[in-house]
């Protein structure tokens, strides 16, 4: 009878999908669910993931970092593209894909991680785009991660300081979770500019406040024509 018992509870766990705890990396201890290879391809398929030109010129903000324990970085952008340094800070690969709403990107085992909040996955794929992978997440997990994500701004490593930063004045309010340029702080205290979308923002902050002073000028004129003058006149009578 206790045979029978533990062969229908065998059954019952190896009935449900495969759940892989991950190792290496912050998904450590999360429990993710792993898709059947037609989900898989159908995802890889959207996401149209693919290498682009690393010469270009870019100034799209920043989404997020991470730095691998051999010095790496990683990079997203807010444009949809990832960007990969290598410990010299020489950008070594691109890529661009299609992902609706936020993500986010870091290294699992040696491999980019590209994690989509809206549709809770992530892809895990090697620089040469030769091996890939894409498990889902349940809603607390994505949420956590999501967390996570937005809470990193620093990251120490034994001999270095990554920090990213938001634009100056007035512009750094409205840039919520992009920021302008990641660098990196030696022990000695040098800074080293890793990534900035060389954006001068001045002439962009100044029509914002000019903007905005037009904008109370005109709401003080309709209080006071259609409010405060009749009710004036009204007393006066």
């Amino acid at each position: 009878m206790r045979r029978i018992v533990i062969g229908f509870l065998a059954a019952v766990i190896l009935s449900f999908p495969c759940f892989a705890e991950e190792t290496g990396s912050i998904l450590d201890g999360l429990t993710l669910i792993e898709l059947d290879s037609e989900k898989q391809a159908s995802l890889w398929e959207e996401l149209d993931l693919r290498p682009c030109d690393i010469s270009k010129e870019r100034s799209a903000q920043i989404t997020s970092f991470d730095v691998s324990d051999n010095g790496e970085i990683l990079i997203g952008l807010a444009d949809n593209e990832i960007l990969v340094y290598n410990s010299s800070l020489e950008l070594t690969h691109a890529y661009h894909f299609s992902v609706p709403g936020s993500f986010f990107v870091f290294w699992h085992n040696n491999q980019i991680a590209l994690f989509s909040v809206r549709g809770k996955d992530i892809t895990i794929f090697s620089k040469g785009l030769l091996n890939h992978r894409i498990v889902q997440m349940d809603s607390k997990s994505s949420s956590d991660l999501t967390n996570h994500f937005r809470d990193k701004t620093v990251e120490k490593t034994e001999k270095q300081t990554y920090m990213l930063e938001k634009p100056d004045g007035i512009m750094g309010l409205f840039a919520a979770y992009r920021y302008d340029r990641l660098i990196l702080k030696d022990t000695s205290g040098i800074i080293t500019e890793v990534y900035t979308t060389g954006k001068d923002y001045n002439s962009t902050a100044v029509f914002i406040l000019a903007l905005l002073s037009i904008m109370l000028i005109s709401v003080i004129y309709a209080v006071t024509t259609v409010v405060i003058l009749p009710l004036a006149k009204r007393r006066r009578k």
